[in-house]
């Protein structure tokens, strides 16, 4: 049995605007997504394509032109949801031009970016990549940290990222502990010391395990961690980035 939230949940990383990414595949998909979404307590969500430098990416044009697709889906099934311009940039050494340059977006025209690495990239390299985004001005959210190598093997990377301003999101999926999975062990330390700052579903598709699922997760969070720390989690920390607020980690 779910527990009633007295807030609706935001999801800051998902692939759920039609036929731009491996995302949703149409706005069939899409419109089950948002219905699947708005049942598992999501009412808000900052719509994150991928964005990579090599491959054909969809333009901060297109995401614009693209969100009243979800707002008439939305509208038409009675979905009282806030839809909001992101992108998941795949970091290469161009990205801190192609923010200044504003080729690429934002988390809802804020100052916070949501960035992600290739899972085998070396601790110096992401680390000395999040520094160059930092110098340009922007608050950086690390996507889904549980996918580098380099943080599950040693967690004091995490911390080092941590204490230079980084900000660290995980995937609901990888929340709920797995016998002997070291992803989802790495995942709960880090609640346990406060570094998760975001939970968002990565939602690629309308079932399985890539669709936008939160309920079961944010369960088990208000099992074990502090009800004020979920709710940053699932909730304040988000609302700060889409109002551009700064805010501080629990750590």
């Amino acid at each position: 049995m779910s527990q009633d939230f007295d807030y609706g949940f935001i999801d800051v990383h998902c692939h759920v605007l039609p036929q731009v990414d491996d995302g949703s595949q149409s706005e069939e998909m899409s419109a089950n997504m948002l219905r699947m979404a708005y049942d598992e307590n999501i009412r808000t969500m900052i719509l994150t394509p991928h964005n990579k430098i090599h491959i054909h990416s969809v333009s901060v044009e297109g995401i614009r032109k693209r969100i009243p697709i979800l707002e008439r889906l939305a509208d038409e099934m009675g979905l009282d949801m806030q839809f909001y311009p992101g992108n998941e940039l795949m970091y290469d050494s161009s990205l801190p031009d192609r923010l200044y340059e504003g080729q690429v977006q934002s988390m809802a025209d804020s100052r916070y970016v949501l960035v992600e690495f290739h899972p085998s990239d070396s601790f110096d390299y992401i680390h000395e990549g999040l520094r160059r985004i930092q110098y340009e001005g922007y608050e950086v959210i690390l996507a889904h940290c549980e996918r580098y190598n380099c943080l599950v093997r040693e967690m004091d990377h995490s911390e080092l990222l941590i204490n230079m301003g980084i900000y660290l999101q995980v995937n609901a999926a990888d929340v709920i502990p797995k016998l002997f999975n070291p992803v989802t062990k790495y995942v709960n330390r880090l609640m346990q010391q406060g570094m998760v700052s975001f939970i968002g579903t990565d939602a690629h598709r309308d079932q399985g395990e890539r669709a936008p699922r939160m309920l079961e997760c944010a369960d088990y969070l208000m099992k074990k961690f502090d009800p004020g720390y979920v709710r940053a989690m699932l909730y304040d920390n988000a609302a700060m980035v889409i109002e551009d607020q700064e805010f501080g980690n629990y750590y």
